[in-house]
């Protein structure tokens, strides 16, 4: 009987120690479940606001790109309109030449004028006409001296200041350094005038012609006018 209640003992010590490791594993399992649990739903919390927080970032990014591709675009469309108004080779040297001009002496609205009487293609007569005219100063009073072209349809007239000598006498003749002013009369009324430093060049277009003028330094207290005539 003895060996029997012994037996039986150590039976249920057994059982009792196999029942708290399994209630163990159990409360280890669900902890571990638990703790398992949390982490994933606090993983999936910190990922869910890294997606938005990265969505919302794409979509400042995406403004931003679209932004500088505006800004782009309208850079390149100021490049643009800037590089139509830049001259190019020809225009660069029409202007270095309307400088150089001015330089000497001859005004803007001169310059205006003769290049709005260029055309395109020049049917002249090619027989230009030269005249001696002698440039009035204040020292040669009223009396002025003309010169006429164009079967004396165009009458020329030049003012200058005088000339002055080593002691600073003014002289009877124009000084050719400084800057003389030219006159152009038509019979019709049509007129013109080239003021500026010699050499000059004037053109007037009177009844579907055009009368162009050269004008260089002469003898003393003279310069010579050359005229061709063209169709305007």
């Amino acid at each position: 009987m003895k060996l029997g209640s012994s037996r039986s003992r150590e039976q249920h010590k057994r059982r009792r120690r196999i029942t708290a490791l399994l209630l163990k594993i159990a409360l280890l399992g669900g902890a571990a479940f638990a703790i398992g649990g949390y982490a994933w739903q606090t993983a999936s919390e910190v990922m869910r606001k890294d997606v938005e927080s990265l969505t919302a970032r794409a979509s400042e990014l995406q403004d931003e790109v679209t932004g500088l591709k505006t800004e782009l675009a309208e850079h390149k469309a100021t490049q643009t309109q800037l590089a139509k108004q830049l001259p190019n080779k020809d225009e660069q040297k029409i202007l270095e030449a309307a400088r150089l001009k001015i330089g000497e002496g001859v005004t803007p609205s001169r310059i205006t004028e003769v290049v709005s009487a260029a055309t395109v293609l020049r049917n002249c007569d090619n027989a230009p006409t030269s005249r001696r005219l002698r440039v009035r100063t204040a020292m040669s009073g009223s009396d002025s001296t003309t010169a006429s072209f164009a079967d004396n349809t165009i009458t020329v007239s030049a003012e200058g200041a005088p000339s002055l000598n080593a002691t600073g006498q003014t002289e009877a003749w124009f000084d050719n350094t400084k800057p003389i002013s030219i006159t152009f009369m038509h019979l019709n009324g049509a007129a013109g005038r080239a003021q500026g430093s010699l050499p000059l060049s004037h053109a007037i277009a009177v009844a579907g012609y055009e009368y162009r003028f050269q004008v260089q330094e002469g003898p003393r207290s003279f310069i010579v006018v050359t005229m061709d005539r063209c169709k305007a």
